[in-house]
């Protein structure tokens, strides 16, 4: 629902410092990600400078933004009725949380509260109210205790509702940014919209201080089924779980399922009574931010374009997660986890592995079409809606598709969590894509000022080069070494570039890049040839996962028996 809110009175905008620094001027975007890596936050260094620019401030865009977070309806998914759909769930949920070490809502205490206060990152941006982690711990002694009370009532049980309507109002709002998703536009020409959300620091806190008390359970909780929450390298898993079980029936296929908008349309109630039965530490955050007298908001600011404070566009987070939710991804697979595993006790032969809303299936390809189905109806109980036609299926023994699964089929092969799998074709084609993408963050690293050298060499080998260990580890060998030849040339050039050697003698170059390859301990910067470790990278990968404790993956066991 929209909105709009009286804008407040014209303020004169403050005029920006001039650039002292030698050639050109830096743009906004590399000044931001200077400013992020002064504040030593090298993970989002590379996403500022490459991402996709803001979405222009139309009414089309408005009216697109409108549909990406839709208003509750009677019909949509209540305790109830998950407690009739999936009473076994229900249960094992009940159960779950009932061997847990205390089964009353646990407080947090005072001085895990001052950890999580102490370690929280600067330089992120701010809620609708502006506040930083720089304002808060700017503040004085008492106030810096009273924080901390502030922190452990919107966490505790009884603290909730002590807490006032308007700031209960206040937590639940986050500022929205749109962003504009790559692939083009529509019909109207407005193009995809990618919602980022901002909330406030307070609520953020809280959230940091509950996760680590919640984790380590919730980790047990969904395994092996959701590899969502609190697994370390969950995607390489799925994808040498999937390439094992091919491996050993090459018959079979691979079924990727896809749900609409999932985490803005999931039912935020099942979440809730999953929760109370399995975390209930977990229900007052919940009851605080979503279920108060009035539903969450996202803010976007307009310009009204005469330097005057922006008008507010308020969108109300009825259905699903709010976007930036330090439990957005908890609680997307919490209200996902009954579907998932009702899914999976389906008495067939196939494996059901999932990551958050991105469910894939493994078995004879005769028995793949039946999980559209049961996927369409089990999703549709917890308000997570199938589309059809962008499911995917495929298998490694060429055969025609089968009559249900005309619409799904690709012969060629697929993408399987950013790995190509299926002919050469396609392999050939993603690894240009992974390469394409490599180049364009070494070209926007390169492109800062020129006094920058110290945090460019820092971003190339710490952001850059790390860009496609993932998929060097996944990859067939025979891919994964072109893709590291071509990475390397490129990272090579670049390197020479930044040190002002492009121009040398070829001894001189040769030995600038043997140093370059060299530890840092040793003078270097870790940036060697990759294309030489390639197949030992995805033997690595392999082994990480094959000794991995409480090991999830069926096929994974069966080849551990093997070797």
């Amino acid at each position: 629902m929209l909105l709009r809110t009286t804008p407040g009175r014209p303020t004169r905008r403050r005029r920006g410092r001039r650039w002292r620094g030698g050639g050109a001027r830096p743009t906004k975007r590399q000044r931001r990600a200077l400013r992020r890596l002064a504040h030593g936050q090298l993970r989002g260094c590379v996403p500022t400078l490459t991402a996709q620019p803001v979405a222009a401030e139309t009414d089309e865009v408005r009216a697109k933004t409108g549909t990406l977070f839709p208003a509750a309806k009677p019909e949509l998914a209540t305790a109830d009725s998950l407690a009739a759909a999936f009473p076994a769930e229900l249960e094992a949920a009940k159960a779950f949380g009932a061997v847990r070490a205390g089964t009353v809502p646990r407080r947090l205490a005072a001085q895990s509260v001052v950890a999580t206060i102490r370690s929280a990152a600067r330089g992120k941006a701010p809620g609708p109210a502006g506040i930083r982690m720089e304002h808060l711990r700017a503040l004085t002694s008492a106030g810096r205790d009273a924080l901390v009370r502030v922190v452990l009532l919107l966490s505790s049980a009884d603290g909730v509702d002590q807490v006032p309507l308007v700031a209960r109002r206040a937590l639940g709002a986050a500022k929205l940014l749109l962003q504009v998703k790559p692939g083009g536009v529509d019909a109207a020409d407005v193009p995809g919209l990618q919602p980022i959300g901002m909330p406030e620091t307070v609520r953020k806190l809280v959230g940091k201080a509950l996760m680590p008390k919640v984790l380590p359970d919730a980790w047990r909780y969904f395994m092996p089924l959701q590899r969502a929450v609190g697994v370390s390298g969950a995607c390489e898993d799925l994808v040498h779980e999937a390439d094992a079980r091919l491996a050993l029936e090459p018959t079979w296929g691979v079924l990727q399922l896809d749900f609409k908008n999932a985490i803005n349309k999931i039912s935020i109630q099942v979440a809730l009574a999953v929760a109370a039965a399995a975390f209930p530490e977990l229900v007052p955050y919940l009851r605080c931010i979503y279920f108060g007298m009035l539903p969450p908001v996202y803010g976007w600011g307009v310009d009204d374009g005469h330097g005057g404070l922006p008008a507010r566009l308020l969108w109300r987070v009825e259905r699903g997660t709010q976007r930036g939710d330090v439990f957005g991804p908890l609680i997307h697979a919490l209200a996902m986890h009954p579907s998932v595993v009702a899914l999976a006790a389906r008495p067939r032969r196939c494996t059901v592995l999932g990551l958050h809303d991105d469910v894939s299936v493994i078995g004879p390809v005769e028995e793949l079409a039946a999980f559209i189905r049961s996927a369409a109806e089990l999703g549709a109980k917890v308000d997570a809606h199938l589309a059809p036609a962008k499911c995917a299926a495929w298998s490694p023994t060429p055969r025609a598709p089968p009559a249900d699964l005309a619409d799904q089929w690709r012969p060629a092969g697929l993408t399987y969590f950013g790995i190509p799998v299926g002919g050469a074709e396609i392999v050939s084609a993603e690894v240009y894509k992974t390469a394409a993408a490599h180049t364009q963050v070494v070209d926007a690293v390169a492109s800062l000022p020129p006094d920058a050298v110290q945090a460019q060499l820092l971003l190339l080998r710490m952001c850059a080069a790390p860009l496609v260990t993932y998929a060097l580890r996944c990859l067939p060998v025979a891919a994964a070494t072109a893709l590291a030849k071509t990475v390397n040339t490129t990272v090579r050039r670049a390197l020479l570039r930044l040190l002002r050697a492009e121009d040398d003698r070829r001894g001189t170059r040769q030995a600038l890049l043997d140093r370059a390859a060299l530890p840092v301990r040793m003078g270097g910067l870790v940036l060697g040839d990759r294309s030489v470790v390639a197949s030992t990278a995805h033997v690595a990968s392999w082994l990480t996962t094959l000794r991995a404790q409480d090991l999830p993956a069926p096929a994974l066991r069966e080849l551990v028996r093997a070797l």
